[in-house]
């Protein structure tokens, strides 16, 4: 699930170079980085992490603002997007993954099996693609 998010990226006012990154759409997530691509790489690792937590709490992912609706308190500030991928994020930091059964016909066992075919992806997949069915909110 790739996702992007504003950021509001505000300049240290000391002159040092560093920005302030604060993504309106996900409560408290507040970083900043030394200049501005570290800025924006602390942003997009505080974002994953965050929704990261969320989706593992069983909470949706929040829905992005548009980027004409965000408006910084400064003259000086960028408004930009962050880009996220929970599910990249998740094979390097997530640990919480849990195991569970499944019951198959034979016949679709010995066939899946046949092809090479992970259950574990194909049922990730699939459950991922019903996250924004209406009928599931």
């Amino acid at each position: 699930m790739k996702l992007a998010y504003p950021a509001i990226l505000t300049p240290f006012r000391d002159g040092t170079g560093g920005y302030t990154a604060e993504l309106p759409d996900l409560k408290g997530v507040i970083t900043e980085g030394y200049d501005l691509a570290d800025a924006l790489y602390m942003a997009q690792d505080a974002a994953n992490g965050w929704i990261l937590g969320e989706l593992e709490e069983g909470r949706k992912a929040p829905r992005a603002s548009n980027m004409a609706d965000i408006h910084p308190d400064t003259a000086d500030a960028i408004v930009t997007l962050v880009l996220v991928d929970p599910d990249e994020y998740a094979k390097q930091y997530g640990n919480h993954i849990d195991t569970v059964e499944i019951e198959l016909p034979k016949w679709l066992i010995t066939w899946a099996n046949k092809h090479g075919i992970d259950y574990s992806t194909i049922l990730r997949e699939r459950l991922e693609a019903l996250l924004d069915d209406e009928r599931y909110s």
